[in-house]
């Protein structure tokens, strides 16, 4: 078994068997490259009932926990990471919508290097647009400042402001949301799984990437590689795990008082000492060089350009790639850069600066936080 999808549910069933119907169609893979495994945090609706005949093509396991006040999504998760069977662990939440180039996606970066901690994207969808499921199409509306507001997440906003490309960022950690994130199992195991002290909402992920970081973990991200979240009512809002985050990893950030990290990218994303905390670089940026990628035959000319312009050092980088069919994202990832900013930007991911002080006002409306499940 290559991959293993683990998948904690609670009392959503409908929006949970139009995603487990989406994983069927993964090209090129079938029963014995890939399991899907449901961890039900003590619903009060029949879940095994209504999803036990939607998997054709893949094997599915099905966890149930009796509701208690342990329950957590940490909790559930470590129980389905325990059941895997999988090479690769999966992380995504029951009302994401995958493509069927999924698993490929992933595997396209496995073959450069197996180690890799993977992380996907969020793309917010009303159901109806997913009818069905047009990924690209999708993508094409949600990049767009008349959609963006209501589609993208905050991390776009960071992957346009900071990179595409991780190891230009000092915490390439905090990109890991376990709505779209896949692990090597054996580092996993390695760390002790997530923390069940997490018992409210969110950053019991993100506290996961840091210790996955800290522990060597090398993280990227895959551009290609986005989860559709089918759009449903709000959670109630309460208090999350922010202060508990902070207590635990008091030494997460070096440079940056953490308080301030929700408001940030509400300042002018454009300016060299707003980003400066966040670079990998620290240095002092005194030029700027913009690479364009739109011929696939000329791939080979611009790796060989970028070098070139990595032995400069204090320069930023921006490669903008216009193909988007090549190993460019996971070349530029996989360059070791020192003394230099190398920016990858695919252009169909370009957020125009409209769409991009959109997406900042509604992420700056929505820092209230929402109760768990």
């Amino acid at each position: 078994m290559r991959f293993s999808f683990v998948i904690p549910t609670y009392n959503k069933r409908e929006f949970l068997k139009r995603t487990l119907a989406a994983l069927n169609p993964q090209a090129g893979y079938g029963r014995k490259d890939y399991e899907v495994i449901v961890v039900d945090d003590g619903s009060s609706e029949d879940v095994l009932g209504h999803i036990k005949k939607v998997n054709s093509n893949y094997p599915l396991n099905y966890i149930y926990l009796d509701r208690s006040a342990l329950s957590c999504r940490s909790r559930s998760r470590n129980y389905g990471l325990k059941a895997a069977r999988g090479k690769y662990v999966i992380f995504i939440d029951d009302d994401m919508l995958l493509g069927t180039d999924y698993l490929a996606q992933l595997d396209r970066y496995y073959e450069q290097d197996p180690e890799l901690v993977i992380v996907g994207t969020r793309i917010n969808c009303p159901v109806e647009q997913m009818q069905p499921l047009d990924p690209q199409a999708i993508k094409q509306k949600a990049f767009t400042p008349q959609y963006a507001e209501r589609m993208l997440e905050e991390r776009h906003v960071t992957f346009n402001s900071l990179s595409y490309n991780l190891q230009a960022q000092k915490y390439p950690w905090m990109m890991s949301s376990t709505c779209n994130l896949c692990v090597p199992k054996k580092q996993l195991m390695r760390i002790g799984g997530f923390d069940e002290s997490f018992l409210k909402w969110g950053f019991e992920d993100m506290e996961l990437g840091y210790r996955l970081h800290t522990g060597g973990s090398r993280f990227v991200v895959n551009s290609k590689l986005p989860a559709f979240h089918q759009e449903h009512p709000a959670a109630p809002e309460g208090a999350n795990n922010f202060n508990h985050f902070i207590k635990k990893c008091k030494d997460a950030f070096k440079d940056i008082n953490p308080i301030q990290l929700t408001t940030v990218f509400g300042q002018n994303t454009d300016d060299a000492e707003t980003l400066k905390p966040f670079r990998a670089y620290g240095g002092v940026i005194t030029q700027r060089q913009i690479i364009e990628f739109r011929q696939p035959d000329t791939i080979e000319a611009v790796k060989q350009e970028i070098l070139a312009a990595l032995q400069q050092k204090g320069i930023e980088i921006i490669v903008r790639d216009s193909v988007e069919d090549s190993d460019l994202d996971i070349w530029c990832q996989l360059h070791p850069v020192s003394d230099a900013v190398l920016h990858y930007q695919p252009q169909s991911l370009d957020l125009t600066l409209p769409a991009a002080a959109a997406v900042i006002n509604y992420l700056l409306a929505q820092k209230t936080g929402r109760a768990h499940k």
